[in-house]
């Protein structure tokens, strides 16, 4: 964030009871420069020409949001994985060279991830409040194809009409050859909730997909086989997964 932008938000919220903050931008920025001088902070991202209604109707309470983080907010730009090795710099041959060295750990996939964020990958509020309970996961192979199937019962425990974006996350098998993520996004979807309304929401994807990891000396996917990890909102369960195989294409 440009020090003249950060110098002018300090200023409005010294001079101010409440200040919200609602940023424009294409990406995670570092606000550590001001995160503690606002009350609260809206990303609209580029809102276009609506924009400025569709904000006012957030902040006033006539729409309740639902949007969900798409990226990882790292609480400084030094707290990024990737951080030092940007710019890319030349080699001895001349040729231009850029050094991912996170490798797999992109993002919200790195191994300290949930310590360096300040809002994490899926992270966003509403104006209810919404509670997860049993949560069933297991594999179904009812279409020939082997698939992670999941239902939770989802729980509108506020006082407000709401939407909540159910996330399914898989986390590696306990025992695995490689160095994975501790947790990785697999299949979302949207529930609308009354107040007080529940529902059982059902999320399903291919098992190959939800469960592979790229294995860079057969230059093949490779679907291990174990016992995985299965999150949803604050519940886990488990599957296992009972042969190994490499597969190719997506």
């Amino acid at each position: 964030m440009p020090e003249n932008q950060a110098a002018l938000i300090k200023a409005v919220a010294a001079a101010s009871k409440k200040t919200v903050l609602v940023l424009h931008c294409g990406n995670p920025i570092d606000v550590s420069a001001v995160v503690d001088d606002v009350d609260a902070i809206l990303l609209a991202h580029f809102p276009g020409q609506e924009g400025a209604q569709a904000t006012a109707d957030i902040l006033t309470g006539k729409t309740n949001p639902s949007g969900r983080l798409a990226t990882t907010w790292f609480k400084t730009l030094e707290d990024v994985p990737s951080f030092g090795d940007f710019p890319a710099t030349k080699t001895e041959d001349g040729s231009i060279a850029l050094k991912y060295a996170e490798g797999p750990g992109v993002g919200y996939r790195h191994a300290n991830a949930a310590t360096r964020a300040r809002w994490a990958f899926g992270y966003g509020l509403s104006y209810t409040s919404f509670a997860y309970s049993d949560l069933d996961a297991a594999v179904s192979e009812e279409s020939g194809e082997a698939k992670l199937k999941a239902t939770v019962k989802v729980t509108n425990t506020g006082s407000r009409a709401g939407k909540e974006v159910v996330q399914l996350f898989v986390s590696p098998a306990k025992e695995t050859s490689v160095w994975r993520p501790e947790r990785e996004l697999k299949a979302f979807t949207k529930v609308t909730l009354q107040p007080g309304e529940s529902k059982v929401t059902t999320l399903e994807v291919d098992l190959k997909i939800a469960c592979s990891y790229w294995d860079e000396a057969q230059k093949a996917w490779r679907l291990e086989k174990g016992v995985y990890g299965v999150l949803v909102g604050d519940r886990r369960a488990e599957i296992s997964v009972a042969a190994e195989s490499v597969w190719n294409g997506l």
